[in-house]
């Protein structure tokens, strides 16, 4: 949106100022910097309720606060990230408020639980220590012995 500095009336206030101009009116930097934050309100997204808070801070109250994956200490504060659905809310929204679909994590395990591979969840687990076959090299030695004459 392009606006102009003149001296002018204020559409608001009618003070003899400098106004901003913009496309519908004039308005003193006053005026205007109210108009702008009546916008921002506008569209302030209202959510509604879910239960999901209520039933995140008893499970916080209940349950110590360590990730059940790497056994990261949480700290304590609950965060919203901390919770993970076991069953997603999408495929199962009957499970959605029920305390044994829901597991604590920290942030890194939550977003490879939800966004990686199985693979990349489970290294991160202090229980199960995923390893890779060790390498395998040729050794000229072993498989093709020097030939003496």
């Amino acid at each position: 949106m392009a606006f102009k500095l003149k001296k002018g009336d204020c559409k608001g206030c009618n003070t003899t100022n400098v106004m901003i101009v913009y496309s519908s009116g004039k308005l003193c930097h006053s005026c205007n910097r109210d108009r702008l934050a009546s916008k921002k309100r506008q569209w302030k997204k209202v959510y509604k309720p879910t239960g999901e808070k209520e039933l995140f801070l008893q499970i916080w109250s209940e349950r110590p606060h360590l990730c059940v994956n790497c056994n990261k200490d949480l700290g304590n504060e609950p965060r919203t990230f901390f919770f993970s659905h076991i069953l997603s809310k999408g495929a199962h929204p009957e499970k959605r408020l029920q305390k044994n679909n829901i597991q604590l994590l920290c942030f890194q395990c939550h977003q490879a639980y939800d966004h990686g591979t199985k693979e990349q969840f489970l290294k991160r687990s202090f229980k199960v220590q995923v390893t890779s076959p060790p390498a395998t090299t040729a050794s000229p030695q072993k498989d093709n012995p020097p030939q003496t004459v």
